[in-house]
């Protein structure tokens, strides 16, 4: 059998071809190359998964093997990352902010490797006939080859790739426990902060720092409100996003929830309309959480959603849209924002120290848009102190 120090590297045509980068250590190596490439030199994970696609293919059967050692399973779960993470990275290819991180595969095979001179990158010899699996990255890989059937054009994204060889597979089965337990995902107030891809959280940074009196009030960096604060993040994203699609806004959670029929420039002139119109009148009372419940998630997504008429496409981009908001908002007139019994149920659970806010938009949400709009609801005339006979 061939070793590695045996190898001929003038007769590397009859072996595999020539993978040109930078050697770290006798054990791995470092390179870039475009997807179509790589494509070539590895297997999809999601056809090795198929029983008979793998019958049909030593390949993808020594693939299966090798991956049911380093690797999880393809559950529903992983399948449906997958659909997700190759539409990102089409996006990728036509111009949107995003990075996708290295993919590590791995080989028990011993691969030759030749360092190169003073100016010149080092190169791995890669078989035609060689197994490697990653043992980090493989979800990308699987979107990796669903992207290139989307849009083809993902092909000519630079992927960047290591290569692990000559290591038992107790080495990969390390790696990929270290990489899954030992890492730390970022917080999801902190992930949303960077998002900067959601049209609805790019409209609530414009809305933050256009609407008087709200600069600075919006809670990004945790899910839990501070004093002062009037409402996370997340608070204002799902009353964009019901401010967008009604009050089932509640259950949004994509970066593509703007309405039909409208621009996204459109969409973000009517949200500053609307919640320009409404905040300033409520926000000393959302930043005194102690006292009223108007900065409860379920009375952030009501607000959003009573001003839903106003992203009908049908509704011209006139002054009737301003006339169409003060209609609306003259439905906010006389609720009695303080924190008490009459809200249980709609804003707040009763505790045995008051009143908590315990629970979401989805807990809630819908009960507090029809307690503000819907003059048929018992709780619309609770909420304004007015007997159900009055209302």
């Amino acid at each position: 059998m061939m070793t590695v120090s045996d190898f001929n590297w003038n007769d590397i045509e009859s072996f595999g071809q020539a993978i040109t980068g930078l050697k770290v250590d006798d054990y791995r190596f470092v390179t870039t190359m475009k997807f179509g490439r790589l494509e070539r030199l590895v297997s999809d994970p999601l056809n090795a998964t198929n029983p008979r696609l793998r019958g049909a293919s030593s390949t993808l059967e020594d693939y299966f093997q090798l991956n049911e050692e380093i690797q999880r399973a393809f559950d529903t779960g992983r399948k449906k990352n997958v659909e997700d993470y190759a539409q990102y990275v089409v996006g990728l290819s036509k111009g949107n902010f995003g990075d996708t991180p290295t993919i590590d595969f791995f080989t028990p095979r011993q691969l030759p490797v030749r360092d190169g001179g003073p100016r010149e990158k080092a190169e791995l010899a890669w078989p035609y006939d060689l197994t490697c699996v990653p043992y980090d990255g493989e979800t990308q890989l699987a979107a990796r080859f669903r992207a290139a059937r989307l849009d083809p054009a993902t092909r000519d994204q630079v992927v960047i790739v290591t290569i692990t060889h000559g290591k038992p597979v107790a080495h990969a089965k390390q790696c990929f426990g270290d990489r899954n337990i030992k890492q730390r995902r970022a917080p999801a107030s902190l992930a949303m902060k960077m998002n900067m891809r959601d049209p609805l959280l790019n409209i609530v940074r414009t809305m933050e720092d256009q609407i008087p009196g709200l600069k600075g009030l919006i809670e990004w960096d945790s899910r839990q409100l501070k004093p002062g604060k009037v409402g996370t993040a997340s608070f204002v994203r799902t009353s964009m996003a019901c401010f967008a699609n009604g009050i089932a806004g509640i259950q949004s959670s994509k970066d593509e929830d703007l309405p039909s029929g409208l621009s996204e420039a459109q969409f973000e002139r009517r949200a500053l309309l609307w919640f320009g119109k409404i905040l300033p009148g409520l926000l000393p009372y959302m930043a005194d959480r102690d006292r009223y419940v108007t900065s409860s998630p379920a009375i952030w997504a009501a607000i959003g959603a009573l001003g839903h008429e106003l992203v009908s496409s049908a509704v011209p981009d006139t002054n009737i849209l301003e006339n169409i908001a003060a209609g609306l908002g003259a439905k906010l007139v006389g609720v009695q924002w303080e924190k008490d019994e009459v809200w249980v149920g709609i804003a707040v659970k009763s505790t045995p120290s008051g009143y908590s806010f315990a629970g979401g938009a989805k807990d809630s949400g819908s009960v507090a848009f029809k307690a503000l709009s819907d003059p048929s609801d018992a709780n619309y005339a609770k909420v304004r102190g007015m007997s159900r006979q009055a209302a």
